[in-house]
């Protein structure tokens, strides 16, 4: 397996991705799986980008046991044009479900029409409604950048009714946007 040269990214990159290569080289899923599980989303997708097109293969199969939806979304939106395909199609439809209703939409963005047509069959009525409706807007538009997805709070809650409220909702809190009227 070729090694990535030093030039080409930070030495510190240089070093990961080479770690990532070796432990693909000898086959070791597991424990290259359980150091991947260390670094953030957007770290995993710029290795992604780094890997040439072997090793990016194998690298997303390990991912594939235990994919973070995040993943998609980090990666630059003209690349994973060009390697939407190596995902199977399972792990495309999870991570939309997973997605906020905006970042779903740019993921089916780039899929083609028959990829598309069956990651909709895949989620719910509702949801497929909310990125359909995401997608009618021009590219660049708030309509396209923002999401659908609202929780309305009771006006007489006060903080640890709203948090308790959102955290049966949704089993994923976050940390909202709040708005005020």
């Amino acid at each position: 397996m070729k090694k990535i040269k030093e030039d080409n990214i930070s030495s510190f990159k240089h070093d990961i991705i080479n770690s990532f290569i070796d432990l693909l080289k000898k086959k070791e899923s597991k424990k290259l799986f359980n150091k991947i599980k260390k670094y953030h989303p957007s770290e995993i997708a710029s290795y992604i980008q780094t890997f040439d097109k072997r090793h990016r293969k194998e690298f997303i199969q390990i991912l594939s046991n235990d994919f973070d939806s995040r993943i998609l979304v980090e990666l630059e939106p003209s690349f994973l044009r060009k390697i939407i395909r190596e995902f199977n199609i399972n792990i495309i439809s999870n991570a939309i479900k997973e997605m906020d209703s905006d970042d779903a939409a740019s993921i089916i963005n780039v899929l083609d029409v028959n990829t598309k047509q069956k990651v909709f069959t895949k989620i719910s009525p509702n949801y497929r409604l909310l990125i359909e409706d995401n997608l009618s807007y021009r590219e660049n538009t708030a309509g396209r950048l923002m999401q659908a997805e609202i929780v309305k709070i009771p006006i007489n809650f006060n903080v640890g009714q709203t948090i308790d409220f959102l955290r049966k909702k949704n089993k994923n809190y976050q940390k909202p946007f709040m708005m005020y009227s």
